[in-house]
């Protein structure tokens, strides 16, 4: 974006020989492409995702199939309807919105019940396929949350209660309990250490890839609540 506003460096573009251009817009192209095919396949595919889609690219093709349609308009609105991609970004953005909105799901894990990891295992397994959650993802987040429960109950005064939510974009699992707050690793390991015991858990999860993406920890008298935060 910087080197848009030298002049030489613009001139440099336009005077590149059409083949080199045409080289230089294909490799580009190709990159895109096998970026943007894996970021849909590390997505689960989604009725609202299909009609996301399946709406930008048919308001992308009116464009070349109704071009007098579309220089008919205002010329204020040639910048947003005047190519094919400005259309579809057009169309697909406020669609995302919408359709983002009621997507975060929330099931209680234990029913009232004492949770334990064997539960929550049970719970989850269930939700993650029907969440569509990667097994790789599942695992990792059976394995953290696991340990936050033996954690959290070895500092308890009664139950602690699990409350698991995904918008198919993250994970969060909150632990609610009385009693008093235990030493969990972060979500990175600290440079600082302030504890060994701690420092040597976080880092430990850290290096073998089970660890939160995000750790808050909240407590109100002797009212306690964890939240695990896990990005798909």
């Amino acid at each position: 974006m910087l080197l848009s506003y030298l002049p030489k460096f613009a001139g440099l573009i336009v005077n590149m020989p059409r083949p080199v251009m045409a080289a230089a817009l294909f490799f580009n192209g190709a990159l895109m492409l096998v970026a943007g095919i894996q970021i849909v396949a590390s997505r689960p595919f989604t009725l609202r995702a299909s009609l996301i889609v399946g709406f930008a690219i048919l308001a992308a093709i009116t464009v070349p199939v109704f071009p007098d349609f579309y220089r008919s308009l205002p010329g204020w609105t040639q910048q947003f309807t005047g190519s094919i991609i400005s259309m579809a970004v057009v169309v697909s953005v406020p669609l995302n919105a919408i359709f983002l909105l009621g997507t975060w799901q929330l099931r209680l894990g234990t029913d009232s019940k004492p949770a334990t990891a064997q539960s929550f295992d049970e719970f989850f397994e269930r939700q993650a396929k029907d969440w569509k959650v990667p097994a790789q993802d599942a695992a990792r987040v059976r394995s953290v949350v696991d340990t936050a429960i033996e954690d959290a109950a070895a500092n308890a005064n009664g139950p602690v209660e699990i409350q698991v939510g995904s918008d198919t974009f993250d994970i969060l699992v909150t632990l609610r309990y009385k009693g008093n707050l235990p030493t969990l690793p972060d979500a990175r390991p600290k440079k600082e250490m302030v504890e060994e015991q701690s420092f040597v858990s976080g880092l430990t999860g850290y290096l073998s890839g089970l660890h939160a993406d995000r750790i808050e920890r909240s407590a109100k008298g002797e009212e306690c609540e964890i939240k695990l935060l896990f990005r798909l």
